[in-house]
């Protein structure tokens, strides 16, 4: 099963792309490979609209995600004095890529790319692909518009007006002559409001992944055809040594690089919130 993770930013289509190899699932345009992005023709990508942008607005509320969706999408209106009522976008799309597992096994052809998933490994970094991204185009929120102001006046009350009205009898002696000049006053003003923002062009706020998982073997006992596949390879940085019962310490110097089927849920150390809507399902993280 894959996953899609909420992000907590909209994200630009150049910020994230198809078959990217990631370390961070929050941050997929930090520490990723390959740099130059992978070749995809129109065959290889499943484009379907996405039409539930507004139920992930409403199942979200009161989460990091939703206050971020607010400020990226009404950032305009100042978020200090806002609340989204409601998202609505022409067009939502999802993109999937096709045949991930041939993808990622042409992907790990490249040298650079080895050893840069050698590095993960030895610093003990997850890795993950990037196989789907679910984007807004021309996403609008509307949003209610809180605004308060402080009214500063002078209030001027004729003499006679005052003694006509019997006030004289409540009215100190030590009044003076204020009731010629005024009395100032105070007076705060709220008001609410709607107003709508428009985030032009396409966005993406959700990336989908598939992560990395290895095997290791020895060298020696495998044969060449094992090794014609992209996605297996001698290590360049040394070998990893195992204990076999039936002979010495066995050296593993062998990778096998596949991509899992299962979820990772379970094994992110966070606070985590599933969303299924639709036929998809959504991975709302929050770290702290």
């Amino acid at each position: 099963m894959t996953i899609s993770v909420l992000t907590y930013q909209l994200l630009s289509l150049d910020a994230v792309r198809l078959g990217r190899l990631v370390l961070d699932i929050q941050a997929p345009w930090q520490d990723f490979r390959p740099k130059t992005p992978i070749h995809l023709d129109a065959d290889d990508i499943l484009i379907a609209p996405f039409l539930h942008i507004k139920e992930i607005v409403e199942r979200t509320r009161k989460t990091k995600f939703h206050a971020s969706l607010s400020e990226a999408l009404s950032g305009a209106l100042g978020k200090e004095h806002t609340s989204m009522i409601g998202v609505t976008a022409p067009q939502g799309t999802t993109y999937t890529i096709l045949n991930s597992d041939d993808h990622f096994e042409e992907i790990c052809r490249d040298t650079d790319v080895r050893t840069w998933i050698e590095r993960a490994i030895m610093y003990g970094y997850p890795v993950y692909m990037v196989v789907g991204l679910t984007t807004l185009m021309d996403a609008k929120v509307v949003s209610s518009l809180h605004t308060t102001s402080n009214v500063q006046g002078d209030i001027t009350v004729p003499v006679t007006d005052i003694v006509a009205s019997g006030v004289s009898a409540i009215v100190p002696s030590t009044l003076g002559t204020i009731l010629d000049s005024g009395i100032g006053v105070d007076k705060l003003v709220s008001s609410t409001a709607q107003a709508s923002y428009e985030s032009p062009g396409e966005k993406v706020f959700a990336v989908q992944y598939r992560k990395v998982k290895y095997g290791w073997f020895n060298g020696k006992k495998v044969e060449t055809a094992f090794l014609e596949r992209g996605n297996r390879w001698v290590i360049q940085g040394g070998y990893r040594t195992v204990l076999d019962e039936d002979e010495d310490d066995d050296e593993e110097d062998v990778i096998a690089a596949e991509l899992t089927e299962s979820p990772f849920i379970e094994e992110l150390e966070s606070n985590l919130e599933v969303y299924r809507i639709g036929d998809a399902e959504f991975l709302l993280i929050d770290y702290e």
